[in-house]
């Protein structure tokens, strides 16, 4: 799966999918780690999980999540948006890749 399709999914199925610890997955040297049916769930087992040898691995996989959603990882269970999801800020608008100037609102 390429980064962009995952990306997608986790802005898409946040609050129902199936998400898996990749850090715990690494450590147990297995295809998938713990299984979570949200990201909340993903995000909170990253934060709270104390009997690991990788916990600022666990941390730094639930603040990318947070980020490519868009979450403060700080306001959590209640999920405040923090500007624009990193996936939105990343996609590339194909006028703007080729080199078109940007249209002002002023000349609409």
């Amino acid at each position: 799966m390429e980064d962009n399709q995952l990306r997608g999914y986790y802005q898409r199925c946040f609050e129902n999918g199936e998400f898996f610890c990749l850090v715990c997955g690494a450590a147990e040297k297995k295809k998938s780690g713990k299984k979570y049916k949200d990201c909340i769930g993903l995000v909170q087992h990253s934060k709270l999980i104390v009997r690991t040898t990788n916990k600022k691995a666990h941390r730094a996989f639930g603040q990318a999540v947070c980020k490519v959603l868009g979450w403060d990882i700080h306001r959590l269970p209640t999920i405040v948006i923090t500007g624009e999801p990193l996936g939105c800020s990343m996609e590339i608008n194909p006028a703007q890749s080729l080199g078109e100037p940007k249209e002002s609102a002023a000349a609409a």
